[in-house]
């Protein structure tokens, strides 16, 4: 348990400089330039057909779902252009930041010794600590998870 406490102490400055970099390269990733048909190496889940970031910008976004899934899961509403796509695109990175660079890279899998999870939430304060552990994700892998998240009103999420 000591050894995977360290490891996740020393993976803190790495999740928050993917989250970083994240939110501010996503207007570039999302350009329609960088965008595809085909998933990138290492993405699974939804198996719809959709769009998906090239390889190189794989690690800023979902490795769960493809990149137009702000608009078509109605998480946003955006004009049906090409302006529309974009800003959706842009939106999913910002609220699913560098959560493939969490899973595949500083993700660990839920059988490897210690592996924890501390999640709580308070009246107005949504806390997460370790891996998600919750998850099943088919490579067997968990991912990073660090979030203290304010909550507009009790039990909102």
């Amino acid at each position: 348990m000591a050894n995977t406490i360290l490891r996740y102490i020393l993976y803190w400055p790495l999740n928050i400089l993917s989250v970083v970099v994240a939110y501010i390269l996503a207007p570039i990733a999302a350009l329609p330039v960088f965008v595809t048909t085909t998933p990138p190496k290492g993405a699974y889940g939804n198996p719809r057909v959709g769009e998906w970031l090239v390889q190189f910008w794989a690690w800023i976004t979902t490795h769960d779902a493809h990149v137009d899934s702000g608009r078509v899961d109605n998480y946003f509403t955006v004009p049906d252009s090409a302006w529309g796509r974009y800003k959706a695109r842009v939106l999913w990175i910002w609220r699913n930041p560098a959560y493939y660079f969490k899973h595949h890279v500083i993700g660990i899998r839920a059988s490897d010794p210690g592996a924890f999870l501390y999640e709580r939430r308070f009246k107005y304060l949504h806390v997460q600590f370790g891996w998600k552990l919750y998850r099943n994700d088919p490579d067997g892998k968990r991912m990073y998870a660090f979030r203290i998240k304010p909550e507009l009103k009790e039990g909102w999420s």
